[in-house]
């Protein structure tokens, strides 16, 4: 009896060494095959924007880019001016505390050096839909003057976040931004995001600021 336990015992032992040794040499063909999968993927593609060849990086990509040779100093001598802008828009705002946050300017300059704010439907042709084609604007940013031109409040505060991302800081804490004509509009007119809270259990100002910046 007890040599029929033993051999039963050992027929189990012998069989999940085979078991487990075959289920390891799947899982190695299993992670090869993926290996040799992989390599058989061709890589992405990746266009270089005439922005990025230039240093300058926005996300996401304007539709239409028109690169000037030279670049603007931008520093505190620079001041807002705004044209048919509803008091109260938060764009302003968002430009002077950015502006401030991340590199320490603050503009009180004369009006030599302007950064124009102005809403003008129909500026841009998008023969997109009326929730599109609202959120369209032009930028134009030239030696002494940068204008951003929007078809709608919202399409003004998006060209704002374009003038924001171009801002670069040159080795020696200069910063500039490119000569140019940007205009551009959404693809859709309905974009979202997800924020996961379980493992984004920050504070409520971080909440805060990034609805901004995701805006």
């Amino acid at each position: 009896m007890k040599k029929s336990i033993c051999r039963q015992f050992t027929m189990l032992y012998i069989i999940g060494v085979v078991f487990l040794s075959f289920s390891r040499i799947e899982d190695a063909k299993g992670q090869a095959s993926a290996a040799q999968a992989g390599k058989d993927i061709p890589e992405p593609k990746i266009q270089a924007t005439e922005l990025w060849l230039r240093g300058y990086s926005v996300i996401p990509s304007p539709r239409n880019v028109k690169l000037g040779k030279g670049e603007v100093l931008i520093n505190d001598g620079w001041n807002i001016k705004v044209d048919g802008v509803p008091r109260g828009d938060i764009t302003v705002d968002f430009i002077k505390n950015d502006l401030m946050e991340f590199h320490g300017m603050e503009l009180k300059g004369t009006a030599n050096r302007v950064i124009s704010l102005q809403i003008k439907a129909g500026t841009v042709k998008t023969g997109a839909k009326p929730g599109i084609d609202k959120d369209a604007y032009k930028l134009v940013i030239k030696p002494g003057n940068v204008s951003i031109t929007g078809n709608s409040p919202s399409g003004m505060f998006y060209g704002a976040q374009t003038l924001l991302q171009l801002l670069k800081v040159r080795k020696d804490g200069s910063v500039v931004i490119p000569e140019c004509t940007i205009t551009d509009w959404p693809a859709t007119e309905l974009r979202m995001i997800h924020w996961d809270t379980k493992n984004h259990q920050d504070r409520i100002e971080t909440l805060k600021r990034y609805l901004d910046w995701t805006a």
